[in-house]
């Protein structure tokens, strides 16, 4: 099933520099080819960062070339934070840790894949289970590396897929196209106030159906 392309990202917070959004699910961060992206809604703005498109959460897009490089800046330096919530339908046998792969990307499939090969990439994610409902654990995770697809390859490789993720094993899409996969909370500093900004997320209402409590 296609992600669900009906959804409008919602404006968390704007002003004349930058805007926080909450980007829905079926949106791409930048532009693809027939795929809508939040730059439809937001012309003349520019990315800062990328959230995978069947996930949701929130997204910084600058209103001008400055603030774009400042805060690129910040994410090189990891001066940004981010806090991501995932779903799974199986639950790992330590409730905390840290994950560690090596992944190789296929660019075909637009896929990666966890091995050590030559040109493979280290990365690495500490995660918590904070809430199990009868069948499902929800996950709170922090990248310590910022890989494509990451989150959902590590996951899978310890046979934990998030849920709608059939890209990455799960059995089965969702009835809106989404992954379970959420940026929850983000903070950074101001690129021209100086001002440190921090936003969050309540749990997606599909999530709750599951048994989970926001």
């Amino acid at each position: 099933m296609n992600p669900d392309t009906t959804q409008k990202p919602t404006i968390i917070c704007e002003d004349e520099f930058l805007v926080v959004i909450d980007k829905p699910s079926g949106l791409a961060s930048t532009p693809a080819p027939n795929t809508p992206n939040v730059l439809d809604y937001f012309s003349g703005c520019q990315v800062v960062h990328r959230l995978d498109t069947r996930a949701t959460g929130l997204l910084i897009l600058a209103k001008n070339a400055q603030v774009q490089t400042t805060l690129t800046e910040q994410f090189a330096d990891k001066t940004v934070q981010k806090v991501y919530a995932a779903v799974t339908k199986n639950t790992p046998i330590e409730s905390e840790g840290v994950l560690q792969h090596w992944l190789v990307k296929q660019p075909k499939k637009a896929k990666v894949f966890t091995q050590q090969v030559p040109n493979s990439k280290h990365c690495e994610l500490s995660y918590q289970i904070v809430q199990k409902s009868e069948r499902y654990a929800l996950w709170r995770i922090v990248l310590a590396t910022g890989r494509f697809h990451q989150i959902r390859a590590q996951l899978a490789a310890i046979k934990c897929p998030i849920v709608g993720d059939t890209k990455y094993g799960f059995a089965r899409t969702t009835a809106n196209g989404s992954i379970y996969l959420q940026a929850a909370q983000l903070s950074f500093v101001h690129p021209i106030t100086g001002k440190e900004l921090a936003f969050s997320l309540t749990m997606p209402e599909d999530w709750q159906k599951l048994g989970l409590v926001p």
